[in-house]
């Protein structure tokens, strides 16, 4: 077609194309009226299409879909943002967040699902699938390692390769691959002291390279600081742009051979599949989104603790403590608050079906004397909003001390938690929680139908800890110039697991109004390798009269790791019984090393769990690698050991071996039968020995070139574990 968008682009000047590859009056992209090359618009999101002034729809935050650990109830969300972007004539919404909730103070976590990489990856690879089924671009953000607020424009992400790719690279892996995003953000922090939209290595290494990115890559608003270089390593569109004399450095830069015009034409390529791909009509739909929202949001708030307080029955009289239940918390702040003229609150709607006393914040508390039951709506002390991390955890301090003094008068109370994070809530004296996030505009028929009778099924996303001391990065370094990731892989409930810590609520954690029994977990292979996969099938049974849903979990365990690797949510009816299979994918198993993600050659156990913490049934399993493991002299006895096999350990090694700890042959360590002399002393300190020193404990037995012989036998017969 002569006048398709992409055909133009060998027509353009160098200004021209300097002009494309960045944005203009912050939500557009540049147009070139001599050629016929129109913009698009850009906004931000991610509960929601908001733009500056106008009224829009606030769905739940992700924060509470995170809790819903259901990917058709995110992929109906994202679809009913993505009509509305159509309807506001939006072409790109700048979501979903998919960072992980690494610091619990952190600010932006309400746009987060969860801490866990399993868990956002699929929840984000159904926003996205949910919105590009509309025709309206997702923008997967923030790569990578946006984990915080704080210093957020200078500080350092320091992160270990093999924890980026083991925990932070993971989610958008999945995404990448499964949603093929139109588009991806880099994050304002750098990592590991270079600019992300800057960075050869994150954008074309590992986007590109390793992970098959097709799409626009994009920097975050006011990031660039060398458009230059950001063109020559990867960056395709700057924004929000505006800046002309931004675009002339990068015309001087190309002029004088500093980047090749080759990778700004590769820039504006991308920026024109965009814009052609928004040529097309869209058709918007019609939503029944009161109905629709306020199911989800009944199915992802998470029931933290009842005793025999829920559900509320039609002939008692309650009582209503907060301001928020009037006007209730429903979203964060910053670039993702939307406005809405359409919210109820749960008051009017609680004095709609009940007898309601209502008691505001600070107001007679003895008036709630005589009801039977009182529900009690309160949030943290500190604002969740982009920009700046909470200051602490804690519920509101004057809400909670009057929620206490409540107890007195009626001790059959519910709190109604409306919050962006996990709370510390130690000192709330009440017999009854419900974890409701940011739900959104329907937050109200969301609470009250849970409240009537409707049977939670959320489960937490994050782990609730004791108090904010015991967190992962409590203690991690991190100022103006640096954040250390010291706790590497170990966030959230690996942590937790990972040092057998008490927690208050553990992940994956939520009750039900509905009684669950567990009947059985059957593995149908208990030895996984690379084209093998652990599958089998899960029985479970609803013994009450009450239809609920709920989230299956699959762990896996070797050691002090733990980690999710399936999880599915399902529907019960009234005494339903009901067999689910599961297939774990082999990519949640692998392990970062020399180089690749590889499937490790250990033991560990498939757990059947109710969450992070409570284990139903547990299966022993084998993981074996077919992967080609290259060893050098720094390897650990142990690690070839385990990769090599014994047989070929026996072989190869025998004489260093027998050699690396005395001369004194009545200190050898034979390997006899695979294992090695049972001596403790001798078979721990030799095996956690680098290859390397078999050469100096050898007593002159065995030289460093006999031991390189030995290794490349090894790496030229190249033996797969």
């Amino acid at each position: 077609m002569k006048d398709d968008i992409l055909i133009k682009k060998e027509k353009l000047t160098i200004e021209e194309k300097t002009k494309l590859v960045a944005g203009v009056n912050s939500w557009y992209t540049n147009k070139v009226d001599r050629l016929g090359i129109p913009q698009i618009v850009l906004h931000d999101g991610p509960h929601g299409v908001r733009i500056e002034g106008v009224n829009n729809t606030i769905y739940p935050n992700l924060c509470l879909l995170g809790c819903s650990f259901d990917t058709e109830a995110v992929y109906g969300i994202a679809e009913m943002i993505g009509n509305d972007c159509i309807e506001n004539g939006v072409d790109v919404l700048l979501a979903p967040g998919i960072n992980l909730k690494r610091k619990a103070t952190g600010g932006r976590n309400f746009e987060y699902f969860s801490e866990d990489s399993l868990l956002s990856g699929a929840l984000g690879t159904a926003y996205v699938q949910g919105m590009q089924s509309t025709g309206t671009s997702a923008t997967v953000k923030h790569f990578c390692c946006n984990n915080q607020e704080d210093y957020r424009m200078s500080s350092s992400s320091d992160v270990e390769e093999t924890v980026l790719y083991e925990t932070y690279f993971r989610p958008f892996y999945k995404v990448i691959k499964e949603a093929k995003p139109d588009c991806i953000m880099t994050s304002y922090n750098l990592v590991n002291g270079e600019v992300t939209n800057e960075s050869s290595y994150l954008q074309k290494d590992i986007l590109r390279k390793e992970f098959g990115f097709k799409g626009l890559i994009m920097s975050d608003w006011g990031a660039v600081v060398d458009k230059p270089y950001a063109i020559a390593n990867g960056m395709d569109l700057e924004m929000p742009g505006g800046n002309p004399q931004t675009n002339k450095l990068l015309a001087k830069a190309v002029k004088k051979g500093k980047i090749s015009e080759k990778e700004l034409d590769r820039a504006v390529s991308n920026v024109l599949k965009l814009v052609q791909k928004h040529q097309k009509r869209k058709q918007a739909r019609t939503f029944h989104k009161k109905e629709i929202v306020s199911e989800i949001i009944a199915d992802s708030i998470v029931l933290l603790k009842n005793e025999e307080v829920l559900p509320l029955h039609k002939k008692e009289i309650i009582g209503v403590y907060g301001d928020s239940a009037k006007n209730p918390l429903i979203q964060g702040g910053g670039c993702a608050k939307i406005l809405s003229e359409d919210v109820e609150s749960p008051l009017t709607l609680l004095q709609n079906k009940f007898t309601v006393v209502y008691v505001p914040t600070g107001g007679n508390l003895s008036l709630l004397k005589g009801v039977d039951k009182v529900i009690a709506f309160t949030g943290g002390e500190c604002s969740d909003s982009e920009g700046y991390d909470r200051k602490n955890i804690r519920l509101n301090p004057i809400e909670e001390a009057e929620i206490n003094q409540i107890t007195q008068y009626c001790d059959k109370v519910c709190c109604v938690l409306q919050h962006g994070g996990v709370l510390q809530l130690d000192k709330l004296k009440v017999k009854a929680v419900l974890a409701c996030y940011y739900a959104g505009e329907f937050f109200a028929e969301g609470l009250v139908k849970v409240l009537s009778g409707h049977s939670p099924s959320g489960r937490l996303a994050e782990t609730f800890p004791l108090c904010i001391e015991h967190t992962p990065a409590y203690l991690s370094y991190a100022d103006n110039k640096h954040t250390s990731y010291a706790e590497g892989n170990y966030i959230g409930y690996k942590y937790y697991s990972g040092k057998n810590m008490d927690v208050a609520y553990p992940f994956g954690f939520g009750l039900s109004y509905a009684d669950i029994d567990y009947l059985a977990f059957n593995v149908q292979n208990t030895v996984a390798e690379n084209n093998v996969l652990f599958c089998g099938e899960i029985v479970v049974e609803n013994k009450s009269d009450i239809p609920t849903k709920e989230v299956l979990q699959i762990y896996y365990q070797s050691g002090k790791d733990k980690k999710l690797v399936w999880f599915k949510k399902i529907s019960l009816k009234a005494h339903e019984k009901q067999s689910v299979s599961f297939t774990i994918d082999n990519e949640e198993l692998k392990r970062y090393s020399q180089g690749e993600l590889r499937l490790p050659t250990q033991q560990g156990q498939l757990l059947l769990a109710k969450n992070a913490r409570d284990t139903l049934f547990a299966v022993n399993v084998q993981i074996t690698s077919k992967s080609r493991i290259k060893i050098d002299e720094t390897m650990l006895i142990e690690d070839v050991y385990n990769a090599f096999g014994p047989e070929t350990v026996q072989k190869y090694f025998s004489k260093p071996l027998g050699l690396a700890m005395y001369s004194n042959p009545d200190f050898v360590l034979p390997i006899k039968g695979g294992l090695l002399s049972e001596n403790e002393f001798e078979q721990n300190t030799c095996m956690m020995m680098p290859l390397k020193n078999l050469v100096s404990f050898s007593n002159g037995q065995y030289s460093m070139a006999e031991l390189k012989a030995t290794i490349n036998m090894l790496n030229k017969i190249g033996r797969k574990c």
